[in-house]
């Protein structure tokens, strides 16, 4: 298992996996003058997520419901990152944008706080390495397709294989960590038929106590 990791590892570029933590990190400082500034046209898509999740948790979800939404959204998200490099450019906007609309939700719901909170839970140890390989990968079709367009299958099979055997299981553990600390922030609140309007305000505050 190891050797398999090891050598899956070996197909990501260094530099172009530093570029794509440099522009998450970028569009998650970028989000802070976004939301002072009420820049809709950036908050718009992030917000109307958050938004339907906060509506979906409203339901109060079995943790298999929660569980298979949350994989599934991410699993898709990513490997859109991937293919993305067919179009050479986009994996650098969704690197950014990647941050940005982290960014947009925590800074929107919480601050300064609630922002580097969401960096500092268990489940994005996981979730945002697969991330960052993901577009990291979509970078990489991208130059393929610019300077040697011959190799491009071939790529393009390492990279789904890099997917299913690094990335799926990263977004796998991911998705329990959260659904647990969603499930147990639920089961929490006082009136668990209402989802907290700050809702990352409550886990913050679950966490330090």
């Amino acid at each position: 298992m190891i050797k398999i990791v090891s050598a899956q590892i070996l197909l990501i570029d260094q530099n172009l996996f530093l570029i794509s933590v440099f522009l998450f990190f970028a569009g998650l400082l970028y989000s802070i003058p976004v939301v002072n500034k009420e820049i809709l046209i950036l908050m718009r898509y992030p917000l109307w997520i958050w938004k339907k999740l906060k509506f979906f948790l409203q339901k109060q979800p079995s943790f298999l419901k929660l569980f298979l939404l949350i994989f599934f959204f991410n699993s898709f998200s990513l490997f859109f990152n991937i293919v993305s490099g067919f179009a050479v450019i986009l994996p650098c906007f969704f690197s950014l944008f990647i941050g940005l609309n982290v960014g947009v939700i925590g800074y929107y719901e919480g601050g300064w706080k609630a922002l580097f909170g969401m960096l500092l839970t268990p489940h994005a140890l996981f979730e945002l390495p697969a991330a960052w390989f993901s577009t990291t990968l979509g970078m990489q079709i991208g130059r393929e397709i610019l300077i040697n367009p011959t190799n491009i299958n071939k790529f393009s099979h390492q990279s789904l294989s890099f997917y299913i055997q690094i990335i799926i299981p990263l977004l796998l553990i991911a998705a329990l960590i959260e659904s647990v600390l969603i499930s147990f922030l639920m089961k929490s609140l006082q009136h668990p038929a209402s989802f907290p309007e700050k809702p990352l305000d409550a886990q913050q505050e679950n966490s330090e106590n």
